[in-house]
């Protein structure tokens, strides 16, 4: 159905927050939202179709509508400066409000998308959870609200993991580049440039590290970050993530 999105993951089922999610899980979960935003085998994942598509949710079998906005200047809780945040109005029962920075939207696409997959993430994962706790009358804290903002800057790691923006990542990596559709179009562009390839012991196609030179895959990287309307760092962080470049690590330098 347009404009809405239907999915079930593990979740507790009285406070309707997600169990613990394998980093596979979170990748099917993303090719499952994306098979329901695009055509199989589409590079290039577009802002407007991903809010277009997420005005209305069918979560764990819980409905609630997503109302998304551009503001200038886009604050979190503190006042600190965001590329984008969830949050929630008492007044507006299970309707989750979507806010992304206008200038980063209009002038970098790919900052663009990347933002708009990560609050997407908090849109399904963390919003059920969140509209629970306001359908009872507990008032949600300011760490809370602040745990679904991305800041303009980001902070140093601390020790322990942010698990929440872990998940958000996590699932906006494999929204934008799954692994399936950016080996097809890798494929392409490794054929069209005479890049030499090799198949690995699962006789996957990848790149000949060990006979492409570094200014040859720095060309395939390029390519498919036009392809994809992402960054080239975005596109070498998935290439070597899923493996798709066989090199010793110091020589796959982009």
């Amino acid at each position: 159905m347009a404009g809405r999105i239907t999915l079930r993951y593990p979740h507790d089922a009285r406070s309707l927050e997600p169990r613990p999610l394998r980093r596979s899980d979170i990748a099917s979960l993303a090719l499952e939202v994306r098979d329901q935003l695009v055509r199989s085998g589409t590079a290039k994942l577009d802002v407007t179709t991903i809010i277009q598509a997420t005005r209305q949710m069918y979560i764990n079998g819980i409905e609630y509508e997503a109302h998304w906005e551009l503001q200038k200047d886009l604050q979190g809780e503190t006042g600190e400066p965001a590329l984008g945040l969830v949050d929630f109005d008492k007044e507006l029962p299970k309707t989750v409000l979507v806010f992304l920075d206008e200038f980063e939207v209009r002038n970098r696409d790919y900052l663009a998308r990347s933002t708009a997959a990560h609050e997407l993430a908090h849109l399904l994962f963390d919003a059920p959870g969140r509209l629970k706790k306001i359908e009872r009358g507990e008032a949600l804290t300011s760490e809370q609200k602040a745990s679904l903002m991305l800041p303009k800057v980001q902070p140093k790691r601390g020790p322990s993991p942010n698990w929440i923006e872990w998940r958000a990542d996590e699932f906006m990596g494999s929204l934008l580049a799954p692994a399936k559709v950016i080996h097809m179009h890798m494929l392409r562009v490794c054929i069209a440039l005479r890049v030499p390839r090799r198949a690995n012991e699962w006789g996957r196609l990848m790149i000949n590290g060990d006979k492409a030179d570094n200014d040859l895959i720095q060309a395939v990287i390029d390519e498919l970050a036009e392809i994809f309307g992402l960054s080239s760092q975005f596109i070498e962080y998935r290439l070597q993530r899923y493996g798709f470049v066989h090199a010793q690590r110091d020589r796959f330098v982009a």
